[in-house]
């Protein structure tokens, strides 16, 4: 009942302004000039390999997308045999520190690494946040349409 009470104010005049207001968050201003920063990025390791001839690894980040990570010397010899090509296999989560080198209009372009550090993810089983009694017996649907209309408390 909620969606369709919803669904019907919508009118032509809103959606365009809607899809106007998203379209002008979404672009990234180009004058941004080329910058570097210094600072972390997390995510997944997706790649390991070489960027323009230099020892390099990829992150998977979820606001860049995915972003190479030049390895110094340094870290390559501090690393040593830790990290493995299974952690590629695995996803293995990390945060790795150093300079970001940013192209105009702010995209990340790469990182020269200076850290890298995995990051612990606990494993949560469905069963554990699974509950059947949720919805108190009732279908997923019905209960819905009544915590919209404000008959469960």
């Amino acid at each position: 009942m909620f969606f369709h009470m919803v669904m019907s104010s919508v009118t032509p005049a809103a959606s365009n302004t809607a899809v106007e207001s998203l379209a002008a968050v979404s672009e990234i201003p180009e004058d941004i000039p080329e910058r570097l920063a210094y600072g972390d990025i997390n995510g997944q390791l997706i790649s390991v390999g070489r960027y323009y001839r230099k020892p390099a690894f990829q992150v998977l980040n979820n606001l860049y997308g995915s972003v190479w990570c030049v390895v110094a010397r340094n870290l390559m010899d501090e690393l040593g045999d830790e990290s493995t090509i299974k952690d590629v296999w695995e996803g293995k989560s990390v945060i790795v520190s150093g300079v970001l080198h940013y192209g105009p209009g702010g995209k990340l372009r790469w990182l020269d690494a200076h850290s890298l550090r995995g990051v612990a993810r606990p494993v949560i089983s469905l069963d554990s946040v699974l509950d059947p009694d949720f919805t108190a017996g009732m279908d997923p649907v019905d209960y819905l349409d009544k915590l919209h209309e404000g008959e469960l408390g």
